[in-house]
């Protein structure tokens, strides 16, 4: 069973924030907002427990290989399975797929999963990750994943995935997740009701509205109703820049050491903005950035608190109020209002103001 997450009990404990909830608490409460992050991300534990670990590596590249597009139609009179057209694969090559495909895909090749659009994979099981990619490098482009799945895309074992024009919906789990040492990037998406919207976990990385630090602009993804947004945990590392965010208990949570960089994104209608805490540590938005994408702040009005900070540090523009744990607590804007100079009691002030 793995162990990868340390969170409950030592931060609900240190913020003196009660452990378990009751059907009278108000959901919009800190303590209960914790206490369902914690508990979501134990159920990431889990879910990568279940993932079994291929018998064959990945084949190597052959640079020879000229690209070729493999065509699935999972609506044809026999129809074809993913499974089989990356069979016929090598590194290098497009799965073109169309229709509605009902499988959990294994893919160890470096491939583009093309769905044009309008093409959508359903999980064979609740239980399973729609798409694992397992030590391979592996662009998911234009595919509807919506169907119920544990998590819809996993990329596992220094594996890397391109998430682009993708809808991603009912994760059990989460909708994309980066795991062991793995990276994914997620653009032009629409996350809405999973678990959790995209996790970067076990010293793994991820960019979330942007592909690479010399962008001129965000690639900017719609997250909507997830009960967390955007999560890094076990010292791993996100960037989130140029997003929406709505509608969570937690929008982005940098968690167990930790970073993030975190800009230009809004951020509304949560019940907690940002989480920093565990020695992970928060980069907001740097007025001498000289990318505007880097140096405009986060907005948006958040039901609880903006940024909840404790033990991690924080460092960039706040513009944002930051309460303390052990003040009343009023609805936090990520911008324009002015924070308090306790703000920090459980955090590093590593601000510019």
């Amino acid at each position: 069973m793995l162990q990868r997450i340390r969170l409950s009990i030592s931060i609900l404990v240190s913020l003196g924030l009660p452990l378990t909830t009751s059907a009278t608490e108000d959901p919009n409460d800190e303590g209960v907002q914790l206490a369902e992050f914690s508990q979501n991300l134990a159920e990431i534990d889990a879910a990568l427990a279940r993932l079994q670990s291929p018998a064959k590596s990945p084949k190597p590249a052959t640079p020879e290989h000229p690209a070729r597009t493999i065509t699935v139609d999972c609506n044809a009179k026999k129809p074809d399975s993913i499974a089989g057209g990356l069979a016929k694969a090598q590194d290098g090559d497009t799965i073109q797929i169309r229709g509605n495909c009902r499988e959990s895909v294994l893919v160890q090749k470096d491939v583009i999963l093309d769905g044009g659009g309008s093409a959508s994979i359903m999980a064979a099981s609740p239980d399973d990750t729609t798409i694992v990619v397992f030590g391979a490098s592996v662009q998911v482009v234009g595919l509807l994943l919506e169907g119920p799945a544990t998590s819809q895309i996993t990329a596992s074992n220094g594996g890397g995935v391109g998430v682009e024009s993708c809808v991603i919906r009912n994760g059990s789990t989460a909708g994309v997740i980066a795991s062991f040492g793995s990276r994914a990037t997620v653009i032009r998406s629409e996350l809405s009701n999973n678990r959790n919207g995209v996790v970067a976990i076990d010293s793994s990385a991820a960019r979330v509205g942007i592909q690479f630090r010399s962008d001129a602009g965000a690639g900017p993804n719609q997250f909507i109703g997830n009960t967390n947004g955007v999560v890094a945990t076990d010292g791993s590392t996100v960037v989130v820049v140029g997003n929406s965010i709505v509608g969570s208990s937690v929008g982005v949570a940098v968690v167990d050491g930790s970073r993030g960089l975190v800009a230009s994104n809004m951020i509304a209608n949560n019940g907690l903005g940002i989480v920093v805490n565990l020695g992970a540590s928060l980069e907001l938005a740097n007025p001498a950035d000289p990318s505007p994408i880097f140096a405009t702040p986060n907005l948006g009005l958040n039901l609880q608190a903006a940024i909840l900070c404790n033990g991690g540090s924080i460092s960039g523009q706040i513009g944002g109020f930051l309460p303390a744990i052990q003040t009343p607590i009023p609805p936090g804007a990520l911008s324009g209002v002015q924070r308090p100079p306790h703000a920090f009691t459980f955090c590093q002030d590593a601000t510019v103001p």
